[in-house]
């Protein structure tokens, strides 16, 4: 953006304005002066009267040339904020749709997480079904261990007394896995 004031907007501009003003303004008081105190036939007066009048006139429209001057920087500078509301009112705008973008896409991901971590939790909970209703192989009479195998040299010292039971169930009594079979 451009930090530069317009050159009406700053304090020289108006000092020499008004300085400017002042010598005119002093000039023609002065010749005015000056043609009052010619004697002159009465038919130059009048000349100069309407020459005083032609002046005044043109300083009047001077004058009305500056206010509409500065009329119209005064609109410029309104029209101007207007469009620094506007473009403010604008960006607000634009920020509060991003956040609520940003905050449905959060929404999203929070929802894909929890489905994430409920499939990883039914996977987990079927797996450990499958794994607790798995028949495994004890021999009650000789160790403490469980076995997938039926036939796992473990269960040789038990001789032929072997019973099956779920996986689940052997672990509430306390077996552990067989050695072999990790």
């Amino acid at each position: 953006m451009n930090n530069k004031k317009r050159f009406y907007k700053r304090w020289w501009f108006w000092l020499i304005t008004i300085v400017v003003i002042f010598i005119t303004n002093g000039i023609r008081n002065g010749s005015e002066a000056e043609t009052n105190n010619n004697s002159e036939p009465k038919s130059a007066k009048v000349e100069t009267n309407t020459a005083s009048k032609n002046s005044k006139e043109k300083k009047s429209s001077s004058v009305k040339k500056l206010a509409a001057k500065k009329k119209a920087a005064v609109e410029e500078t309104a029209q101007r904020k207007a469009r620094q509301k506007s473009s403010a009112a604008k960006r607000r705008k634009r920020a509060q749709k991003e956040a609520k973008i940003r905050h449905n896409r959060q929404l999203k991901l929070q929802r894909k997480r929890q489905q994430k971590q409920l499939k990883q939790q039914q996977q987990k909970q079927s797996a450990e079904n499958k794994r607790n209703n798995q028949t495994v192989y004890v021999a009650p009479n000789s160790g403490r261990r469980y076995h997938f195998d039926p036939d796992c040299r473990g269960l040789r010292p038990a001789n032929g007394n072997i019973t099956s039971m779920k996986l689940g169930q052997a672990i509430r009594q306390g077996y552990t896995l067989c050695k072999w079979e990790y």
